[in-house]
C-alpha cells in the first residue's frame, strides 16, 4: 500500500498540493469507498477552515464578553456580602453600646432576672425577630463575668470556661468588632464573637457569641447572583469553607489545586474544563473587620458561559454535515455503474463461505469486472469437485480403517478349537473348565459377528461384561468383588460392540492382579442429558504419572499399533474406534495414582 507523502506548505500552494497528492493516491479499499472519501475530504477540508476561523474569531469575542461580565458579577456579590457582614457588626455593637447595657449591666455587680429579660428585649430591638427564629440567627449568646448566662435563639449550644477558651482569645484580637471564628462542627453554624466592656473604663464584662445559619452566607450570594454558576465558595483567610453550593463541604478546607492558581488578590482564571472568577472582600470593606481577608470564588463550567459560542458551533457542524451527505450521495451516483459488479461478486464470495457452492454468477459489467466474474464461477466448479472427491476418500478410510481394527480381534480359528476343547473338557466331566471356555466362546462369537454389524445395544454389553467376569471369577475366586449398576433407561441404546470389556480386563489385570489381598471392580452407566457416561473403577495398585503420561501420548499417536505395547493395544483400540465413530467430541478419561485405584469415564451419545 502506498503511502500519502504530501508537501504540504503555505508557501508553496499547499491545499492545491495536498489535494493532487489526495487524488494520486492508490488505496488499499474498494474504488467506491475511495471515491466517496476524495469528495468527503475536498467539503471537510473547505468547510472545516471556514468554521475554524469563524468559530476562533467569534471564541475570542465571547470569551471577553463572558469574562468582563462575570467579574462584574463577582464584584457586586463581593459587595453585597460585605454589606451585609458589615451590617450584622452594626447590630451587634448597638447592643453592646446600648444605654441599659452600659449603665445597668456592665456597672452592676449583679444581673438579675429582670435584667435578662430587658437585654433580651434589646436583642430583639436589634435583630428582627423572625431572623431569630425563622431564619439566618441560629443564636446570640451572652457569657458575663459573674457567670451570667443569657441565651436566645433556637440552637443551644454552651461553651464551659469560655474566658479561657478559643472564643475569648480570637475576640481578644479584635476586641472592638465582631471576629468571625468560622465553621463550628458540634452546632452546624458559622460563629462570630464581639467583646462586651465598659465604655468608660475599658474593663471586660462579658462575652457576645454570635452564630448564624451555614446557609445564610450561600443565600446572601445567590441574592446577588446572576450567574448560572457549577459552584461557589466563601473562604476565610484559613482556607475553610464557609459558604457553598454543596453544602457538605462546608467546614472543610478549599480545594489547594484552585488556591494555588489564585495568586493575586482578583481575578480570572481557566482550570481544566472551568472558569474561576476570585475577589477578596478587602477590597469593598468599609471598617476594618476579619472578614475583609474572606475570598469570594465563583467556578463556572465552560459550557455555561460559552453556551452562545457552542450554539453557534453546532449550527456550522450541521451545515458541515450537510455538505458532507451530498457529497457522498454524489460519490455513490457516479460509482454505482463500477461497483455494482463487484457487489454481486462480493455477495455471492459470502455464500460460499456459508457453504453453498452451487452459487453463480451472471457475467456483467466491464470486460474487467466480467473476467473476474467468470473466474469465480470456474473456480466454484473446480473447488465442489475437490471437496465431493476428498469427501468420498474420506468415508472409504474411515470405513477400511474399522473393518481393520474389528479384524485385529477377530480369531476365528480360535473359537473353533475352544469349542472342540470345552466339549472335551464336559467329557471328563470338569465342568469348571468348560464354564469358563463356554463364556470365553460368548465372547468370541461376539467378536466375530458380521463386519457390517459393528454396533450392539448396552443390554447385550451387559451380557458379555457378565460373561466375562464368570472367567474372571473361575481364576481368581474370592480376590475379585464385582459391582455391575446399569441404569434401565440406557439398555436399548446403541454401544460399539465390546467396548467397555478391554477396561474390564485392564482393571483386573493391571489393578486386582498385582495387589496383596482382595479387590473390587465396579462398572456403571448412567445418561446425562444426550450422552451416556460409563465408569470402569477399580481400587487396585493404579498407576505412576509417568505411566499414565505414556498413555495419553499412545492414545493421541496417529501411527498403526504394531509399535505400541500390548498395554496399550485395547485401549488405543477402544479410544480410535470411539473417535472413528462418534467423532472427536467423545472418548474416554483415564485418572488414577499409585496405590489409589483407577477409574476410567467413558462419554458416548445415548443414541438408541
Amino acid at each position: 500500500m502506498t503511502d500519502i507523502k504530501s508537501s504540504y506548505s503555505p508557501m508553496d500552494g499547499g491545499l492545491i498540493n495536498l489535494i493532487r497528492n489526495i487524488m494520486e493516491f492508490q488505496p488499499d479499499m474498494s474504488l467506491k469507498k475511495y471515491l466517496i472519501i476524495v469528495f468527503s475530504t475536498v467539503i471537510i477540508v473547505i468547510v472545516s477552515a471556514v468554521a475554524l476561523i469563524s468559530l476562533t474569531k467569534f471564541n475570542g469575542i465571547m470569551a471577553d464578553k463572558a469574562r468582563n461580565y462575570s467579574i462584574d458579577i463577582s464584584s457586586q456579590i463581593k459587595k453585597g456580602i460585605d454589606s451585609t457582614l458589615t451590617d450584622l457588626n452594626r447590630r451587634v455593637e448597638r447592643v453592646v453600646g446600648n444605654y441599659y447595657v452600659q449603665n445597668a449591666f456592665i456597672q452592676s455587680n449583679k444581673i438579675s432576672d429582670t435584667d435578662k429579660i430587658k437585654f433580651s428585649g434589646i436583642i430583639q430591638d436589634n435583630f428582627d425577630p423572625l431572623s431569630i427564629e425563622n431564619l439566618y440567627i441560629s443564636s446570640i449568646d451572652v457569657y458575663f463575668k459573674d457567670g451570667t448566662y443569657i441565651h436566645n435563639g433556637p440552637v443551644n449550644f454552651f461553651v464551659k470556661d469560655v474566658f479561657k477558651s478559643n472564643y475569648y482569645k480570637a475576640a481578644m484580637q479584635w476586641p472592638t468588632t465582631l471576629h468571625w471564628i468560622g465553621y463550628n462542627k458540634q452546632s452546624d453554624t458559622i460563629d462570630a464573637v464581639r467583646l462586651i466592656y465598659d465604655y468608660g473604663t475599658y474593663s471586660i464584662k462579658g462575652l457576645l457569641v454570635l452564630r448564624i445559619d451555614k446557609k445564610y452566607l450561600f443565600k446572601t450570594f445567590m441574592d446577588y447572583n446572576m450567574l448560572e454558576i457549577s459552584n461557589m465558595y466563601i473562604v476565610n483567610e484559613n482556607g475553610q469553607i464557609l459558604a457553598s453550593k454543596d453544602i457538605e463541604s462546608i467546614g472543610g478546607n478549599f480545594d489547594k489545586a484552585y488556591g494555588s492558581l489564585m495568586n493575586s488578590r482578583s481575578g480570572f482564571l481557566e482550570y481544566k474544563d472551568n472558569f474561576i472568577v476570585y475577589q477578596h472582600l478587602q477590597d469593598g470593606v468599609i471598617l476594618k473587620m476579619n472578614h475583609a481577608n474572606w475570598k469570594v470564588i465563583i467556578v463556572i463550567e465552560r459550557s455555561l458561559l460559552y453556551g452562545d459560542v457552542y450554539e453557534i458551533r453546532n449550527t456550522i457542524l450541521v451545515y458541515l454535515l450537510i455538505f458532507i451527505i451530498l457529497g457522498i450521495i454524489i460519490s455513490i451516483f457516479v460509482s454505482s455503474n463500477i461497483t455494482t459488479p463487484i457487489k454481486k461478486l462480493v455477495k455471492a464470495m459470502k455464500k460460499v463461505q456459508a457453504g453453498d457452492f452451487e452459487i453463480q454468477i451472471q457475467r456483467s459489467g466491464s470486460s474487467e469486472t466480467a473476467f473476474l466474474i467468470e473466474s469465480f464461477n470456474s473456480m466454484i466448479s473446480r473447488i465442489k469437485t475437490l471437496i465431493s472427491d476428498v469427501y468420498e476418500e474420506r468415508l472409504m478410510r474411515k470405513d477400511a480403517e474399522l473393518k481393520a481394527l474389528q479384524q485385529q480381534i477377530n480369531p476365528h480359528f480360535m473359537f473353533n478349537t475352544l469349542e472342540m476343547i470345552s466339549w472335551k473338557a464336559r467329557e471328563y466331566k470338569a465342568y469348571d473348565v468348560y464354564d469358563m471356555i463356554q463364556n470365553l466362546s460368548y465372547l468370541l462369537e461376539a467378536n466375530m459377528g458380521k463386519t457390517d454389524d459393528k454396533m450392539t445395544t448396552v443390554k447385550k454389553e451387559l451380557d458379555y461384561i457378565r460373561n466375562y467376569i464368570n472367567l474372571v471369577k473361575g481364576k481368581y475366586q474370592d480376590k475379585v468383588t464385582f459391582l455391575v449398576e446399569f441404569d434401565e433407561s440406557i439398555l436399548e441404546c446403541k454401544l460399539p460392540k465390546l467396548l467397555l470389556q478391554p477396561f474390564v480386563e485392564n482393571a483386573v489385570n493391571h489393578g486386582i492382579a498385582n495387589k496383596i489381598g482382595a479387590g473390587r471392580v465396579e462398572i456403571t452407566g448412567k445418561r446425562i442429558g444426550d450422552s451416556m457416561y460409563f465408569e470402569v473403577w477399580d481400587d487396585g495398585i493404579g498407576m505412576t504419572a509417568d505411566k499414565l503420561e505414556s498413555i495419553d501420548k499412545a492414545l493421541e499417536s496417529k501411527y498403526d499399533y504394531n509399535g505400541n505395547t500390548e498395554d496399550n493395544f485395547a485401549l488405543k483400540n477402544a479410544y480410535r474406534r470411539i473417535k472413528l465413530i462418534y467423532g472427536e467430541d467423545y472418548g474416554y478419561n483415564i485418572e488414577s495414582g499409585l496405590y489409589r485405584g483407577t477409574k476410567v469415564t467413558i462419554t458416548v451419545p445415548a443414541v438408541a
